[in-house]
């Protein structure tokens, strides 16, 4: 998974695009405490009941 081009979905999430917004803005939270946090890839691992929901 590309972060950068769902970065860029984040930022540019419009009506038009309302189904994925939800799993969008989802991964958006999560990549922003990735970032903050600077969270290791092996955190979300520990976490599925989070990254599941991206995956789908």
């Amino acid at each position: 998974m590309q972060l950068n081009n769902i970065n860029k979905k984040c930022k540019k999430c419009t009506h038009s695009c309302k189904q994925l917004a939800s799993q969008t803005i989802l991964f958006c939270r999560m990549f922003e405490r990735i970032k903050k946090k600077k969270t290791k890839v092996v955190d979300l691992i520990e976490r599925p009941q989070e990254t599941a929901s991206v995956v789908v």
